[in-house]
């Protein structure tokens, strides 16, 4: 899983564990430690590496720099002797691109031990992220309403018991993840990642969008089931989109990626840290990128077209975001094609998200240019796949049938 934490689980000469090493850098399977003699007699070294591309540029179109690594010196199992391992790696952690933290795995920390020499590799540990049961289960709810709110596909025997298996599968789904649910004294809502839990940003709230891909099961979760439960939830992440929208001169609405009011924006210090595995954080305060906001956007289209609850969204609350791709994200490249921004204030760079673009389309209901654009854009990004004959990506596809399901009348009901 290339969004979880890494672990290196070192053990001495015997087998027995004595130092957990974990790295919260995105593809952390990637990750090797190796284990050499120490400078000082009796210590030991440790030498980090990432080999993954996606560490080794700073963005999707930026320069590259040297893969992540990191090295520490005449290390010891000694607990508060300044050479313990534990501590000295967690207090590099400001100062070292490998994100890593360190625990003591020793069943007993008072036996002196030492992890083998050797070079280990970090696997990443398993976590089931919010966005991706709300990827997951979103066509399964969609598909329950769907049958169920047309009689001629009701009446269809094979139809109805798929029906009832995947409103039974998505329920399940969306479950587990109760208890993250976070609700803010105004009614905001989100989801967050439990302290302890194997990504980077735990004991924080989930970005927006993550927390909105969930939203748009509940939504059809609430349509299908009559649940006030969902309702509510639906209505209080959309507070919260809602509160994140920020004017453009432009005309549009721009967002940041994750939430304003949330730890992942605000960052936080050691003294304060809500995480395990990111001991201090400056805050992540970019704008939506154009891969992720597409689900804002959808999930903003749904709750406004059929209100499950009190509305929050307003016409020109989706007019000023169908402005945002139109004003903001779709542009030309230098040679003159069409192509769309990496970021919905229309900064980065651009070509990397022109596949995903046409996942805008739930906005040409409100602004048909949204439609008239993005089949330049889509069609140039074909050609490229084309020319690298690789097998067609899920955003190609996923875009595809965006336009031919808007291109034939427009959004399902």
């Amino acid at each position: 899983n290339p969004y979880t934490v890494g672990s290196a689980v070192l053990a001495d000469a015997g087998g027995r564990p004595v130092l957990e090493l974990r790295s919260a850098l995105p593809a952390a399977s990637r990750s090797s430690v190796t284990v050499v003699p120490g400078t000082a007699p009796g210590s030991f070294r440790l030498d980090l590496s990432n080999s993954a591309r996606v560490n080794q540029i700073t963005s999707p179109c930026g320069p590259p720099k040297p893969a992540p690594a990191a090295s520490y010196d005449n290390l010891t199992m000694r607990r508060g002797d300044p050479s313990y391992a534990v501590d000295a790696v967690n207090a590099a952690f400001g100062a070292s691109p490998m994100l890593a933290t360190a625990r003591d795995a020793r069943a007993d920390p008072t036996v002196d031990a030492q992890p083998a020499l050797g070079t280990f590799a970090f696997r990443s540990l398993p976590y089931v992220h919010p966005v991706h049961t709300g990827q997951i289960t979103f066509p399964l709810a969609r598909f329950v309403r769907l049958v169920r709110e047309r009689p001629e596909l009701a009446s269809v025997p094979r139809y109805a018991r798929a029906a009832d298996r995947y409103l039974e599968a998505a329920q399940q789904a969306v479950a587990v993840h109760d208890p993250d649910w976070r609700i803010t004294a105004d009614g905001q809502g989100s989801y967050a990642f439990p302290r302890g839990a194997p990504v980077r940003f735990d004991g924080a709230d989930a970005p927006l969008n993550q927390s909105l891909a969930m939203g748009r099961t509940l939504y059809e979760l609430a349509l299908v089931t009559g649940r006030p439960d969902y309702a509510a939830k639906v209505v209080a992440l959309a507070r919260s989109f809602r509160g994140d929208l920020v004017p453009d001169p432009r005309g549009s609405y721009v967002w940041s990626y994750a939430w304003r009011r949330s730890a992942v924006f605000l960052g936080w210090t050691l003294a304060n840290r809500p995480s395990d595995h990111t001991l201090w954080f400056d805050g992540f305060r970019s704008a939506e990128d154009t891969g992720h906001g597409w689900i804002d956007v959808a999930f903003a289209v749904a709750t406004l077209s059929r209100p499950v609850g009190p509305p929050v969204f307003t016409e020109s609350d989706i007019a000023a975001l169908a402005a945002t791709f139109t004003r903001n994200l779709a542009t030309v490249d230098p040679s003159g094609a069409p192509t769309v921004w990496d970021h919905v204030d229309g900064t980065g760079c651009v070509g990397v998200y022109d596949a995903i673009a046409a996942a805008w389309m739930p906005l040409a209901a409100w602004d048909p240019a949204v439609f008239d654009l993005s089949p330049a854009v889509f069609d140039l990004s074909l050609a490229v796949f084309d020319a690298r004959q690789p097998p067609p990506s899920a955003a190609a596809i996923f875009g595809c049938a965006n336009l031919v399901r808007f291109a034939a009348g427009g959004p399902l009901p």
